[in-house]
């Protein structure tokens, strides 16, 4: 059982001689950086300093820059402790699990679009989704994918699968053999690697023509 923690009590007059007494210790009994009661809570006041107009801070607009060089400050050619490790599933599940119920607001939700729109993308391939499909890309064609592999994912050997792709990712070619069946909840994960998933797949349709029933 964790030891209840003792706060460290030294009651100090405020800086400005407002007459305000406080407590020379935080809340985790470190002394604290600045001896005004003020402190952050008063508009343009930090550690008894206030800012003159047109203060500019040193780290404004910048990003990935930090003032922290205390004992949590990485040096250079730190390699952190999780560099290399994998989590395991029950971690990611319970990652998973702690996300759920957080709501984003409409126009937070537009920003992070924006943001993760057109070359800003790690998946961008200079916008190849918006490219035409050939002439033989029809209705009568995928309908006889989908009725070829009896409406089920080859991923998930769910049914009914509907979703109907390009093993080589080329739009262009649709012969029977470059087609396969996919539900809506696989279809997304053959975006990234995809050299190992047309390898997969080709090996699959393969097995199928082979005569093996459980490919």
């Amino acid at each position: 059982m964790r030891a209840k923690r003792i706060n460290k009590i030294e009651m100090i007059f405020c800086a400005c001689d407002c007459g305000t007494e406080f407590n020379k210790y935080d809340w985790r009994n470190r002394v604290r950086k600045f001896y005004n009661s003020h402190g952050r809570f008063q508009k343009g006041i930090l550690g008894g300093a206030p800012f003159k107009k047109g203060h500019r801070t040193w780290n404004k607009g910048k990003r990935g820059v930090h003032n922290n060089t205390g004992r949590t400050h990485f040096k250079e050619g730190h390699v952190p402790w999780c560099a290399g490790k994998k989590l395991s599933k029950e971690h990611k599940k319970h990652i998973g699990e702690a996300g759920l119920g957080r709501y984003c607001s409409d126009e937070t939700r537009i920003k992070i679009s924006l943001k993760m729109r057109g070359d800003k993308n790690g998946r961008w391939r200079g916008g190849i989704s918006y490219e035409p499909y050939s002439a033989d890309w029809t209705n009568t064609l995928k309908r006889s994918i989908r009725e070829r592999d009896k409406y089920t994912c080859l991923i998930c050997k769910k049914e009914p699968a509907v979703v109907v792709h390009h093993i080589d990712y080329n739009k262009k070619n649709c012969d029977p053999d470059n087609l396969i069946t996919l539900c809506r909840k696989c279809h997304p994960k053959t975006n990234s690697n995809r050299e190992q998933w047309i390898s997969y797949f080709s090996l699959k349709l393969n097995l199928s023509k082979g005569g093996c029933e459980n490919f």
